[in-house]
């Protein structure tokens, strides 16, 4: 089996426009028990024309662990579905979108427009501790002192063991806050044997250091000696540090992304 680094996904990671549909999440986690209406709604937002410029969809779950579907009195199985269902979502949108690209280089689309057929690939997301927790830790990354590695690995762990078999391409770790929060994804990752690829994305408020003032050379180099991680980005950063940000991130690690 090929290692994750093997994988010819570094240069769609690198080239990428990657559109996050996250905002599909104001839907309340109570109207979400996979009904029609929202598969529908969902699956529009997928094969709309954004889809003509991605080459990464994002699934819609980066808020909802596992934890919040049992808070909602739905079953483990229930949540679990959830997730693997919001991947699937994703899957079944890049397969109409591959097939209409077929027909339209064959007799044209409706309209008249040739598709471009290309590879998009599906990541599934993974929010920080912080973003359950919905008190603004996400951006500070404060979690106490009560929070270690083990107990933020404990958090995670059924969630990236359900994603990887959901049939996504890749895992994204995004909006990591602190450098411990990096050392459980990392150490987990390389304990469950992760098989798909992942990458780990960054925010910062000073252009210098992750938003907890940890170094960010030093999360940077936590997902840099993780194998299963295939790529380094930024997301929830102000535009004026991101340039300093990739020249910093590029020190440690050789592919570079953009949330």
């Amino acid at each position: 089996m090929k290692h994750p680094r093997d994988f010819q996904v570094h240069k769609q990671l690198r080239t990428s426009t990657m559109l996050d549909y996250e905002a599909a999440q104001t839907i309340p986690i109570n109207e979400v028990p996979m009904t029609n209406s929202f598969l529908q709604v969902s699956m529009k937002l997928y094969t709309s024309t954004t889809l003509k410029l991605v080459q990464i969809l994002l699934s819609l779950h980066h808020t909802r662990p596992l934890f919040k579907g049992l808070k909602k009195g739905f079953s483990r199985e229930e949540s679990e579905a959830m997730l693997r269902k919001s991947v699937e979502i994703a899957c079944d949108a890049r397969d109409v979108y591959t097939e209409n690209c077929s027909k339209s280089s064959c007799e044209g689309a409706g309209d008249g427009e040739i598709l471009k057929n290309r590879p998009i690939l599906v990541a599934t997301s993974v929010g920080s501790y912080g973003a359950y927790l919905a008190d603004g830790s996400e951006y500070s990354g404060n979690y106490g002192e009560a929070i270690t590695v083990e107990v933020l690995k404990d958090f995670h762990r059924r969630r990236i063991q359900v994603l990887p078999e959901s049939g996504a391409d890749l895992i994204a770790f995004e909006t990591v806050p602190n450098k411990i929060e990096a050392q459980a994804y990392a150490e987990h990752l390389e304990e469950e044997d992760i098989k798909i690829p992942t990458w780990f994305s960054f925010n910062s408020k000073d252009g210098v250091n992750v938003v907890s003032g940890d170094s960010l050379l030093d999360c940077a180099s936590i997902a840099e000696s993780c194998k299963k991680v295939v790529a380094v980005g930024i997301n929830c950063t102000p535009p004026r540090f991101i340039l300093g940000l990739i020249l910093a991130i590029k020190k440690v690690q050789y592919c570079i992304f953009l949330l």
